[in-house]
């Protein structure tokens, strides 16, 4: 208690590795995240499947919430899809929707982020 008014999530931990961004809070609850610019965009070996990225830190017990954002760099509609694979790992896959049809992305600039515990 603070002048007598409860003390509400604070975070006790923060930092950032090769995978992203993270802040771990005082109750357990994790915010991690990552962003690839246009000039350094997320690559995918495999533009049909979803890429498997790493959490920069993993989730104890459950994901509550992705976030994810996709950043155009075409006249097309784009659009960026996610799949959970663990409390460690996420997919994602992007695309755009044009008169040619759907198409999948290799190289596009995105970020993501989750939340949980």
């Amino acid at each position: 208690m603070i002048n007598g008014q409860p003390i509400g999530r604070f975070i006790i931990a923060s930092g950032y590795n090769a995978n992203g961004w993270y802040e771990i809070y005082n109750d357990g609850f994790k915010r991690v995240g990552h962003r690839w610019p246009a000039d350094k965009p997320l690559y995918s070996p495999v533009p049909t499947g979803c890429i498997k990225i790493p959490f920069p830190i993993a989730f104890t017990r459950i994901i509550m919430s992705v976030n994810t954002s996709i950043e155009t760099t075409t006249h097309d509609v784009e659009f960026i899809n996610y799949e959970i694979y663990s409390l460690d790992k996420l997919g994602l896959t992007a695309g755009t929707i044009s008169y040619r049809g759907l198409e999948a992305l290799a190289n596009f600039a995105c970020s993501y982020v989750a939340e949980g515990y």
